[in-house]
């Protein structure tokens, strides 16, 4: 059951009140007491106060993200988890999710891409074994795209049992430094190979 207390607010918004799960919302109309949901408007002030560059709620996210990763750490079949994005550039909205990448044993044949709200937080997490991290490098080269090396040259690294994180962000590094010309090389030499 989610604790829920009184509390009394004097600006609000409708977003801040809404119901989660079973509770209810009750207002008096006299005096505006309100009966919430306490950790979605924790989550909701931590957001307030990391936009308006408040450090006492900075770490919030941080909380959300270890709580998030404790079942993947111990796990045998993953070997390195990656945070990226607006909160490790530092510049999150109060609309940022939290990127997340898991990183599997190369001998893994599954992958899973999700979402989870923890403390008010939106986490977007992707899990790959490597080999598709260097899939989505070359993907994003011959698209000319550079989302999937970003990601991983600005990440910044939460654990790596393997030493596969460091060796991504250098292949990383080296994909965003190559040359367009050299496509033209490669997609030649699939062809090649293909025909």
């Amino acid at each position: 059951m989610v604790r829920t207390e009184k509390v009394r607010l004097f600006y609000y918004s409708d977003l801040l009140f809404r119901p989660l799960g079973q509770n209810r919302i009750r207002r008096s109309h006299k005096r505006r007491d309100y009966l919430v949901n306490l950790e979605y408007i924790m989550g909701w002030i931590a957001r307030f106060y990391l936009e308006n560059g408040d450090d006492i709620f900075m770490q919030e996210w941080k909380i959300a993200l270890e709580e998030f990763l404790k079942d993947w750490k111990i796990r045998n079949d993953v070997v390195g988890a990656l945070v990226c994005g607006s909160y490790i550039t530092g510049n999150p909205s109060k609309r940022s999710d939290i990127d997340v990448h898991i990183l599997l044993s190369d001998d893994v044949e599954w992958r899973e891409r999700g979402n989870r709200i923890i403390n008010g937080f939106l986490i977007e997490y992707f899990v790959n074994p490597p080999k598709q991290i260097r899939r989505y490098f070359q993907e994003d080269f011959q698209d000319h795209r550079t989302m999937s090396m970003v990601q991983f040259i600005t990440g910044m690294t939460l654990f790596d049992k393997t030493g596969i994180i460091t060796e991504i962000k250098v292949e990383a590094q080296k994909w965003i430094k190559k040359d367009y010309k050299e496509l033209n090389e490669i997609v030649t030499q699939n062809l090649i190979i293909l025909l």
